[in-house]
């Protein structure tokens, strides 16, 4: 094949990117257990890809997989044994052939082959290098991540920036069953039409309202199933996660136990992606600092394999995925020094332990005795903090010294639609996230100092903000009765927040805003009210930061 045809290139990437995350999980049952039919349908990955990549011009990829099917056929015939080196080069030759993959999907004659990972593995013949073979049990190999694996980085980069479009992959039952309610919404339209035609059409007015409700009601099936269109099983996240646990439990000589519960349950396909660092950042810290060497557990009498437990449940408003280990949990004496040490919090400060382990939250916050490759440059944390707050989620530590730690993150299904709060601030309506809000309060003026700018909330004294003044209305209101504030938490931090009144709960579709409002940081996207008019959804979670930020630097600059 001469030249490149980029609609079959493009079809095959899209199934051999699927092929590698199967790829990807076999591998992994490898690790756990060598069984003939695993290492068969690992033979069968490689060698599909083998020929559909030369059968679409590609015969470098089809070069390359064929140096690693000779090593799957060399384990299946018995004439080497699978040791711990051959399963790390499967695992370091999907990743590459993935970041291979993402750049032929921008660019199909991009050339590259991947010479540094043969000169890892094999010999100038191309035949596997053993450095000793052994059983898989027996050997330890390290794993080195393989972070670059493309000769031309910065133009992957470059690649990357300009993708235009992203590819979902939807079941047949499911575009099938909104092309059913397209169909029946088009034979309400029918009739409609025909009583508007034919006015002598008996009992014409209960005709119009019944095929009414009825196009309402299908209208709901269709935009609800239309957004169905973007959710995606959790599973595919929760493969790759074993997979940077088992990398750096290998690095790191530490035996642990991987247990998933709920794969099946769905997130919207952005939300999900946004996850990938969050949780990937969450388990290697369980990996190196919460889980404890071999010999260390043998010690405290726990079993040998650390366990790390990852779970999905769907919930009433949203998804909750809960990261949980075995292992030493947090010091919670050690983390409020260290935060005194760097200043975060000042020295008599009285903090429950929940607002302790919050701390871990914070820029530049780090309990680690040294730097290395995985931890101690406090980078990390506070960056899952501020990932999880873009879609709109939240996060809780629960840890007990001794007995392991808990991650609860609490996420939207959907970015699409919100359930909000309708509220009236200086006659203008605005919308609220109920996600980014604790509790709603009436209050009353008499019972708290509006100069001050505090409130005391269930016998606490936390700030108190009017959303009047974030949007700049210089024709505020001054109350003189009860009024609604709105309770808030970012980063462990309450805030009161002051509004007019609240006209009522409503489920808002969310609309990005043109370029003007970019710039904003107290408006996060557009919809229309229950009235009809456009209206603004506030940033609770950027408002709260921005005011806390003011609040430090008055603090800083009066001392």
């Amino acid at each position: 094949m001469s030249e490149l045809d980029d609609d079959l290139v493009k079809s095959f990437l899209e199934e051999a990117t699927d092929l590698l995350s199967k790829w990807e999980g076999y591998c992994l049952q490898l690790e756990k257990e060598l069984t003939p039919d695993t290492l068969n349908a690992l033979f069968r990955i490689a060698h599909n890809i083998k020929g559909s990549s030369r059968a679409v011009g590609l015969n470098d990829v089809g070069q390359f997989i064929h140096i690693i099917e000779d090593v799957i056929v060399s384990i299946k015939e018995g004439r080497s044994q699978l040791n711990r080196k051959k399963l790390t080069m499967f695992l370091d030759a999907q990743t590459i052939m993935n970041e291979w993959f993402a750049v032929l999907m921008l660019e199909s004659s991009y050339k590259f082959f991947p010479e540094e990972f043969i000169g890892k593995y094999f010999n100038e013949k191309k035949e596997f290098v053993e450095d000793e073979d052994v059983s898989l049990e027996a050997q330890e190999v390290s794993t080195e991540a393989q972070s670059k694996p493309l000769a031309e980085e910065a133009k992957v980069i470059q690649l990357k920036k300009e993708v235009k479009d992203e590819v979902l992959r939807v079941s047949t039952k499911k575009i099938d069953g909104l092309l059913n309610l397209i169909g029946e919404l088009s034979i309400q339209q029918s009739i409609l039409e025909n009583c508007i035609q034919q006015s002598a059409v008996k009992d014409q007015e209960a005709l119009v309202q019944s095929s009414l409700n009825l196009s309402r009601k299908i209208t709901k099936e269709i935009y609800s199933m239309a957004f169905g269109l973007r959710m995606t099983p959790v599973g595919g996240i929760f493969q790759r996660l074993e997979r940077a646990i088992k990398d750096l439990a290998r690095d790191l000589n530490k035996d642990i136990d991987v247990v998933f519960h709920g794969s099946e349950v769905e997130i919207e396909k952005t939300i999900l992606d946004k996850l990938i660092d969050p949780l990937t950042h969450i388990v290697r810290n369980s990996v190196d600092h919460g889980l404890e060497k071999n010999e260390e557990r043998a010690g405290l009498e726990k079993p040998k394999k650390g366990q790390i437990t990852i779970s999905a449940i769907k919930q009433d408003d949203g998804v909750e995925i809960i990261v949980k280990d075995d292992g030493r949990g947090l010091n919670q004496k050690r983390i409020l020094e260290k935060a005194i040490e760097k200043n975060l919090v000042k020295a008599n400060s009285t903090m429950t332990k929940e607002e302790i382990f919050s701390l871990i939250f914070l820029p530049g916050f780090s309990t680690a005795e040294k730097v290395t490759n995985v931890s101690g440059r406090g980078v990390g944390m506070d960056v899952v903090m501020k990932t999880l707050e873009e879609v709109n989620g939240k996060i809780l530590v629960g840890s007990e010294e001794g007995r392991g730690t808990k991650f609860k993150i609490s996420i939207p299904t959907s970015l699409s639609i919100v359930d909000s709060l309708i509220v009236n601030i200086n006659n203008d309506q605005y919308v609220i996230p109920i996600h980014s809000l604790e509790e709603v309060v009436d209050v009353d003026p008499v019972h708290m100092k509006m100069e001050d700018s505090i409130y005391v909330y269930r016998g606490k004294v936390i700030p108190f903000l009017h959303l009047g003044d974030v949007l700049q209305d210089t024709n505020q209101k001054k109350h003189h009765g009860v009024f609604p504030v709105l309770v808030t938490k970012v980063q462990g931090k309450r805030l009161a927040l002051g509004v007019d009144m609240v006209l009522g709960q409503h489920q808002s579709v969310v609309r990005t805003l043109s370029s003007y409002f970019e710039k904003s940081f107290a408006v996060s996207g557009g919809t229309i009210l229950p009235s009809g008019e456009p209206g603004l959804i506030l940033n609770i979670n950027s408002i709260s930061e921005k005011y806390f930020k003011y609040l430090q630097t008055s603090k800083e600059v009066s001392a």
